[in-house]
């Protein structure tokens, strides 16, 4: 069976088991398909669970689906029961349907229930029968409370914020249009409000301080006062803010529940398991932790983590300052207290609002503000900056991303002979606004590791202070190299891109001198004609691009100033000769690539195999590669589409206080006909035409159509409908671009993780990538 049959006959026995669940024969109320699951093995969206109380996480059978054989199903059974609380679960493999109970030794095989025939009367009655097993195993089967897994415990109360968000970011939006300091997106505000609601519930139910007998919305101000009980670290961070959003009444409900039920169950009375489903709860949600798992030795002094480790600090670990996400820093509060450990020396949510008094000696650090400052911003920060460097000046450009000035910042604060562990985006070690930050690097620091990572970003680890006799190390995916520190210190800023970049067969050329990056007083004046073909080279433009980035060519005007500021690597003049002997001069067109490749290749030889030009190919043949599971393609929908899928255009309304719409109709497909002085017509898939004013309204109509809409309401204000278009285009480019990043982690075969990615893409509903614009 494969995948997409799978997923009906799933939808199929959700459907055949809802019409039974309502004849109200069951004790069960509800049954719900790929529910998201925390277990050992990370999240897993089990097939189907049937509850008999979802808000008390109080599950009644699981029932899994595998699209083979049963040992990988029983396998998974045996991580998602016990994060039910259950000891039972069913299999319907291909010929057989099986219950298992999971006992010391493992799952052993409970009762089978009879496939006879394969058509859907047969099947129903088979599930009848497996409801009508699992009445009893519900009951008699059900985990005494001191005895559930950790991870029942961390998927009970991570759902409560998840049924609380919608509420709450309505609530942030009607209080955003009455207050004019709060502050930031509504979705962001009303997760850590949940959030930070649940951890409060959480650190009073962990020390044996629950509030009781307190109705819903007398709830809020019973945690607040109770929380003045709490040890000092959870009682700074969980402590609520002047001016907080109150809970709405919806959302107040569903905490109270929560509070209830981690009552009954005393989650406070095994330190030990509360611990582990803090684990689990964490590595399940994006606070924006680092994972890394790089620690330095406690005598280190004072340490700073931007942002801390999702888990905490080693226990040996007391001089700690943190930065991060409130719900982050509260989160390891409640931990270190829950461990015994001191509160850290200082936690606080932007780094700027942080001073050490004593220089950290290790700093660990993951950047991800890749949006430019304003104005008033960068004076702030500009100012900020000489705290950290009071005898330095830095320019820095007005389109610098604000990573930048924390990742000076940070520099400055290390203690001399400090440690840093930064993981940053990359694309500046060759951009014109990353000089800053490489000429700091190379005048007071030493370049220890430098690798590639996830997503091109790039992972440094720097000591403060000059050792130039240290060798550097270079991480890619093909291996390691090194270079002298000093060589990259004092030679061209290029060589930092040029080695980690080029691969086995380039960097040969330029380790051997047969490419080199020419000093000012050795630039051939005599060639250059020759240098601007060799720039228009296949080897050419690659060299332009690792050192310049996606900055277009130079014209034969600007080609020495721009090929010695960005330090284009050019090779020896009998090279440059060969491409003499082409004859060609400004007035001409250029010669074909093919034959500039093969003029260079006569003394270079064949430096650019196939495998660098686009998708690399495995060195042997394979078979082909496994499709990957149903299983495993819901999870990565989980993951990614956690939050939901944006709609265009209500969703990105909200921020705008009644602007007049208008509706258009249509019926999807539509197509752009032809554009006459701004007017664009646009026909559907009836064939009727649709006239409208400008290319963001006919660009937003092409999309929300590509997105099955039969009727959008648009504002008549084109700027308007101009700012909402790029925020959805950039919301769809990041979803987009974080799907197929976890399509490519969990898929080891690159071509697979493509079509994987383009498939789930296309199966949520979402319009095609050639609609969705270019980053600006």
């Amino acid at each position: 069976m494969n995948q997409e049959s799978l997923r009906r006959f799933a939808e199929q026995l959700a459907h055949w088991a809802g019409q039974a669940l309502a004849e109200g024969r069951f004790p069960f109320r509800r049954v719900d398909l790929y529910p998201p699951l925390l277990t050992e093995a990370g999240e897993e969206p089990p097939h189907l669970v049937f509850w008999i109380n979802r808000e008390s996480h109080m599950a009644g059978g699981l029932l899994l689906l595998p699209d083979a054989g049963v040992e990988e199903a029983v396998e998974q059974g045996r991580r998602c029961a016990p994060a039910l609380g259950l000891r039972h679960f069913a299999v319907w493999a291909p010929h057989e349907l099986s219950i298992w109970e999971i006992r010391a030794e493992g799952p052993v095989r409970h009762r089978e229930i009879p496939l006879a025939e394969n058509h859907a009367v047969a099947f129903q009655q088979a599930l009848w029968q497996l409801l009508e097993a699992f009445k009893p195993l519900s009951v008699l089967g059900a985990v005494p409370p001191d005895e559930l897994a950790a991870g029942y415990l961390a998927n009970l109360w991570r759902a409560a914020p998840r049924d609380s968000q919608n509420v709450l970011e309505e609530g942030f939006r009607t209080l955003r249009a009455t207050r004019r300091d709060v502050d930031g997106e509504p979705r962001k505000l009303a997760y850590d409000k949940g959030i930070l609601t649940l951890l409060r519930i959480l650190a009073l139910a962990a020390f044996d301080l629950l509030p009781v007998g307190v109705q819903p919305e007398e709830l809020e101000p019973a945690l607040g006062n109770a929380l003045a009980e709490l040890p000092e670290g959870a009682r700074t961070a969980l402590v609520l803010s002047a001016g907080e959003m109150p809970l709405p009444f919806p959302a107040a409900v569903r905490f109270h529940h929560l509070a209830r039920r981690l009552g009954q169950l005393h989650v406070g009375h095994d330190r030990e398991r509360l611990l582990r489903a803090l684990e689990l709860f964490a590595a399940g949600e994006e606070f924006g932790a680092d994972s890394g798992d790089v620690l330095p030795p406690s005598e280190q002094g004072s340490i700073l983590l931007l942002p801390p480790p999702r888990h905490g600090a080693d226990t040996n670990l007391r001089k700690v300052m943190e930065v991060g996400p409130r719900p982050l820093l509260a989160l390891l509060a409640l931990r270190r207290d829950l461990t015994g450990l001191p509160p850290a020396l200082r936690q606080a949510e932007d780094l700027f609002a942080l001073t050490a008094v004593v220089p950290p000696g290790f700093i660990r650090a993951r950047l991800d503000a890749e949006q430019p400052p304003d104005r008033e911003e960068r004076a702030a920060l500009t100012t900020r900056l000489r705290f950290s460097w009071p005898t330095r000046r830095f320019r820095l450009g007005t389109k610098a991303p604000r990573w930048h000035w924390e990742f000076l910042h940070l520099l400055g604060l290390a203690a001399e002979g400090g440690r840093l562990l930064l993981d940053v985006p990359g694309g500046w070690l060759s951009d014109a606004l990353g000089e800053p930050l490489v000429d700091l690097l190379r005048d007071e620091f030493t370049l220890l590791e430098l690798a590639l990572g996830d997503e091109g970003r790039l992972r440094l680890e720097l000591v403060k202070g000059r050792r130039p006799e240290a060798m550097t190390r270079f991480y890619r995916p093909d291996g390691e190299r090194q270079r002298s520190w000093r060589e990259l210190a004092t030679g061209h800023r290029a060589l930092l891109p040029l080695t980690l970049h080029l691969d086995e067969g380039l960097f040969s050329l330029l380790e051997s001198g047969r490419l080199t990056i020419p000093a000012p007083d050795d630039w051939p004046a005599d060639r250059g004609a020759e240098v601007l073909l060799f720039s228009r080279s296949t080897l050419g433009r690659r060299l332009w691009a690792t050192v310049a980035g996606d900055r277009p060519l130079p014209d034969i005007g600007d080609l020495r100033h721009s090929a010695q500021r960005f330090g284009l690597p050019l090779p020896r003049r009998e090279v440059l000769d060969q491409l003499r002997l082409l004859d060609w001069h400004g007035r001409r067109p250029l010669p074909a690539t093919e034959l500039l490749d093969e003029a260079i290749g006569r003394w270079l030889g064949p430096v650019l195999p196939e495998s660098t030009v686009g998708e690399p190919q495995p060195l042997v043949p394979t078979s082909r590669p496994t499709p990957p599971s149903a299983a495993l393609l819901a999870q990565i929908v989980a993951r990614v589409f956690v939050d939901g899928i944006p709609r265009f255009p209500e969703h990105y309304l909200y921020d705008h206080y009644r602007p007049e719409l208008v509706t258009y109709r249509m019926t999807p497909p539509l197509t752009l006909r032809d554009e006459f002085f701004g007017r664009y017509t646009l026909v559907d898939g009836d064939g009727e035409t649709l006239s409208v004013d400008g290319a963001e309204t006919a660009q937003a109509l092409l999309l929300a159509a590509a997105t099955g809409r039969r009727e959008a309401a648009l504002p008549r204000d084109r700027e308007l409908t101009d700012a909402i278009l790029r925020r959805y285009r950039a919301d769809l480019r990041k979803l987009r671009k974080k799907l197929l990043h976890a399509c490519h982690a969990a898929i080891p075969h690159a071509a697979t993780a493509e079509r994987t990615g383009e498939k789930l893409w296309r199966d949520q509903g979402l319009p095609p990538a050639i609609l969705l614009g270019e980053d600006d």
